[in-house]
């Protein structure tokens, strides 16, 4: 099953989808039937199998992703091209403004390793925008190959009880509010029996946004709390994963 949805990804082009299954010795023709239809219908509703997680893609992903390198792009600028004193310093200062404002709690010294490893990750690049501050459009050419260029996301512990409809809840929120890319949730049986609360991911493309990764976190929260569940939410991202005296997120949208 995960084969077949490896093989649906990198054809996606593709419009219109019919799913039918080879001959399986444990499934007769009836139930077979049912299955395809309801990979066809996952498929076409944007749900995919990836590394042992139903993921859904929200179907206004490009526009939400053009609306959050515009702010990548301004944020950078606004930094980069004001020639503010320290990269580390003055994006750390926008970030924790802009989070404030919207009620997201920010971890100071999280926050500060991130862009400090951020920077020494991509220097080449933050040095090619300095050069380019004079030509906007060369700016935002380069500036886009910083989006979803480290792993950031939003995670959340459900009650395993109210795992699929928190999940629900959630999408439907992004939707509505068209700035949703991915969100996952764990498809692994064994994880449903042995676990009380399991985790739900909601991808952003890049903490340099701060705008939309706070507004995401907010929908995130409030699509739980409607359900009548108190639970935070937490930013996290490669870069801090497996840190030492480092908790391994930076925002907290709280209770």
């Amino acid at each position: 099953m995960s084969r077949a949805f490896e093989i649906w990804r990198s054809l996606n082009e593709i419009g219109l989808w019919k799913i039918k299954l080879g001959r399986l010795e444990e499934m007769d023709e009836d139930l077979a039937k049912q299955v395809e239809k309801l990979f066809e219908e996952m498929l076409e509703r944007g749900f995919s199998l990836f590394r042992g997680r139903l993921r859904y893609e929200c179907s206004c992903l490009h526009e939400a992703e053009l609306r959050a390198f515009e702010e990548l792009a301004d944020t950078l600028r606004n930094v980069l091209c004001a020639k503010k004193e320290g990269f580390v310093k003055s994006m750390a200062e926008i970030i924790d403004e802009k989070m404030n404002q919207k009620g997201v709690r920010v971890l100071e010294r999280e926050l500060e390793f991130f862009l400090e490893s951020f920077l020494e990750k991509h220097k080449k690049t933050i040095d090619e925008l300095l050069k380019s501050c004079s030509s906007f459009k060369n700016f935002k050419n380069i500036a886009s190959t910083l989006l979803w260029s480290v792993d950031e996301w939003w995670i959340l512990y459900a009650p395993r009880e109210a795992y699929i409809d928190v999940f629900l809840s959630i999408i439907s929120s992004l939707e509505e509010a068209k700035i949703g890319w991915w969100s996952e949730i764990i498809s692994r049986r064994e994880y449903y029996y042995s676990k009380n609360e399991l985790p739900i991911l909601v991808y952003v493309p890049s903490s340099l946004s701060p705008d939309h990764v706070a507004e995401i976190g907010g929908l995130v929260k409030k699509a739980v709390s409607e359900l009548g569940i108190e639970k935070n939410a937490y930013s996290q991202t490669d870069l801090l994963k497996d840190v030492q005296n480092l908790r391994h997120y930076m925002y907290i949208c709280c209770s």
